[in-house]
C-alpha cells in the first residue's frame, strides 16, 4: 500500500507540473515532462505506460513525429528487440575485454617467469661467491621492478626474505661465537647490524636481548 501511495504520488506531481506549463502557455516544457517520463518507463521496460505517455505528447503537440516513431516502434516490439541488441553487444564487448585482459596477463605473468630464471643463476653464483650483498642487490632490483606485482615478483620477495633471514641466523651464530670466546665488542657490534637487518619479530627480540646482556670493554 505504501508504494501504491508513493507511485500516485510521483504520477500528481509530473500532472502538476504539465497541467502549470500548459496554463502557462509553456507546451514545450510540458512535452518534455512527458518525454522524461516515457524514457523513464522505458529504463524500467513499462512500454505501456510509455506508450501512454507518448500519447498524452501527442494530444499537446500531434505533429511530434517523434512521439509517433517511439509508440510504433514500441508496439511492434522493434525498441525492445534494439535495446536486447545493444545490451547483448556490452555483455559481448565486455567479456571480450575480460579474456583480452587475462591473456595479457598471463603472457606478462610468462614473461617474468622467464626473466626470474635468467635472474636466479647470477644470485646463485653470487652466493657461492660469499657476496651476499650482490645477491640480495640482484633480488630487490627485480623485485622492485615492473615485475614486482607478478607471481614471480612475489616468489623472488620470498627468496629474498629466506636469504635475509639465513644471513641473520649466520651472523648471529658468529656473534655468539665472539660472545662464548669473550670478544664482546665484535660480539656487540655483530649483533647491531642483525637488528638493523629487520628480521621476524620473535628472532629480533631474541638478539635484543643477547644484546642487552653484553657489557663491552670500552
Amino acid at each position: 500500500i505504501r508504494d501504491l501511495v508513493r507511485s500516485r504520488g510521483l504520477g500528481d506531481v509530473y500532472k502538476r507540473q504539465v497541467a502549470a506549463y500548459v496554463g502557462q502557455g509553456k507546451m514545450d516544457k510540458a512535452v518534455s515532462v512527458y518525454e522524461g517520463r516515457a524514457r523513464a518507463c522505458i529504463e524500467k521496460n513499462d512500454y505501456p505506460s510509455a506508450v501512454r505517455m507518448y500519447e498524452e505528447m501527442l494530444k499537446l503537440n500531434p505533429a511530434n513525429e517523434e512521439a509517433r516513431r517511439s509508440i510504433a516502434e514500441i508496439n511492434s516490439g522493434a525498441l525492445e528487440r534494439r535495446r536486447r541488441r545493444r545490451k547483448t553487444l556490452f555483455r559481448t564487448a565486455a567479456l571480450v575485454l575480460l579474456i583480452a585482459t587475462l591473456a595479457a596477463w598471463q603472457v606478462f605473468e610468462l614473461a617474468a617467469r622467464r626473466a626470474l630464471d635468467a635472474v636466479l643463476p647470477r644470485v646463485e653464483m653470487e652466493l657461492l661467491t660469499g657476496n651476499y650483498t650482490g645477491a640480495r642487490s640482484i633480488l630487490l632490483k627485480f623485485e622492485e621492478g615492473h615485475y614486482g606485482w607478478t607471481r614471480a615478483g612475489r616468489t623472488a620477495g620470498r627468496i629474498l626474505r629466506i636469504m635475509q633471514m639465513m644471513r641473520a641466523e649466520q651472523m648471529f651464530a658468529r656473534a655468539e661465537k665472539f660472545r662464548q670466546e669473550g670478544r664482546l665488542q665484535e660480539a656487540a657490534e655483530t649483533y647491531r647490524e642483525v637488528c638493523r637487518m629487520g628480521c621476524p619479530s620473535a628472532f629480533q627480540e631474541q638478539v635484543e636481548k643477547r644484546l642487552a646482556e653484553i657489557r663491552p670493554e670500552k
